[in-house]
Order: structure tokens, then sequence, then C-alpha cells
């Protein structure tokens, strides 16, 4: 029957907290690599990915964590390409927002007031579908 002890048990407690999560997968030598091969080569991210064989978000995530002496003017692109693939999908900005409608509309009263929304596809980029709804 051991006593507490406090300061032993914090030091054990930061020693798992630090070993928790997933482990990066970036070596010295696969660091050397890809700053070669961007800084000298002029790769982009995505062929050194390719070659190396993994994610391309994974090279920009180490580049934005500063684990690779790597900065955005140093890309090819100067990073530009990272931020191609957004969602570009349902954006509706016509007629007026929900919030500004009119109380004719709210309670029913008039007929031919519509709502309009779209929905997504989970499943392929590119699909969509839009409800129009008389109110």
């Amino acid at each position: 029957n051991s006593e507490y002890q406090a300061g032993l048990a914090q030091t054990d407690f930061e020693r798992k907290v630090s070993q928790r999560g997933r482990k990066s997968s970036l070596t010295k030598n696969l660091k050397h690599l890809i700053e070669e091969k961007i800084q000298v080569q002029k790769w982009s991210p995505e062929q050194v990915a390719h070659v190396v064989g993994i994610a391309d978000k994974t090279v920009y995530n180490w580049i934005d964590q500063g684990w690779l002496d790597i900065q955005l003017p140093d890309l090819s692109d100067h990073g530009i390409r990272r931020h191609r693939a957004k969602e570009k999908r349902g954006t509706f900005n016509h007629g007026r927002s929900i919030e500004e409608r009119p109380y004719k509309v709210e309670t029913r009263q008039e007929f031919g007031h519509f709502e309009a929304d779209t929905v997504l596809s989970g499943k392929r980029k590119g699909q969509a579908v839009a409800t129009f709804v008389e109110r």
C-alpha cells in the first residue's frame, strides 16, 4: 500500500499526454528529401507526395505546422493550388433571406411566394437538387 505522490502522478500524466495521438511519419530523411525536391529541384508538393507515397495534404500540413523548412513562396505555384478544391455548389444568393420575409408571406395569406433551397449529393461532386416550395 503505497502513498499517493502528486509529483510522480503529474510526471506520469505529462508523459502519457505527450505520447497520445497519431504519430507523424515525417522522419529526418523524409524531411530532407521533401525540402530538397521542393526548394532545389522546384517540384510541387503534389509531385513529391506522389513519389513518396503520401497525401499532398500531408505535405501542406507539415509546411503549415512548421515541420518543414519551406515557406509558401518556395513553392512553384506559391501555394495557389491548395485552395482550388473548395466546394462551390450550393451557393444560392438570389432573392431575399428568410429573415427578411414579409409578414404576409409568413402568415400564408397570399399565393405565389416561393422558397428555394439546394440539397447537395454526398456521393458525387457536382450533383445537387434545387427545391422550390410555394408558401
